[in-house]
């Protein structure tokens, strides 16, 4: 962790928030929009479309890529935890209780919840009005709001 470099430690927190709360395995492309959201609008991030990193396998892996896996699932590309003690360690007393600065890292499970919840409706309400089924494929992020949160 203390690789990440300071410049996205924050998208690398939003990753493994996301990887962490989730109730199935995301997507890479759904994770894409994760990144694709400025968190310091306000309490509703705003969705950015320019955000999004052109090869997001490489984006992700590149960020964290041990502690992060892309696996193949059917013809899918997921994002899971390396090993289950990531997880574990992420969302452990002793890492939001480390002195140095990994303890920034600790995904505490409500305010995490409640930060996805807000991902989600960045997206949605970036959506608008003119909803059609064209545009809502242009998001994946909006599938796995159920799965988030």
């Amino acid at each position: 962790m203390q690789d990440i470099d300071k410049e996205t430690w924050e998208c690398a927190h939003h990753l493994f928030q996301s990887v962490a709360v989730a109730s199935r395995l995301l997507r890479v492309e759904e994770l894409t929009d994760i990144l694709a959201l400025d968190f310091k609008t306000g309490p509703i991030p705003k969705f950015l479309e320019d955000w999004r990193p052109e090869d997001p396998v490489d984006a992700i892996l590149s960020m964290c890529s041990t502690l992060l896996a892309v696996v193949k699932v059917g013809d899918s590309s997921v994002i899971q935890f390396s090993h289950f003690s990531v997880k574990e360690f992420l969302t452990s007393e002793r890492l939001s209780k480390a002195n140095d600065s990994i303890s920034r890292y600790h995904v505490s499970l409500t305010p995490t919840h409640t930060l996805l919840a807000q991902a989600c409706l960045g997206v949605l309400l970036h959506l608008g009005e003119d909803i059609t089924i064209n545009t809502l494929q242009n998001f994946p992020l909006r599938i796995c709001c159920r799965a988030l949160g």
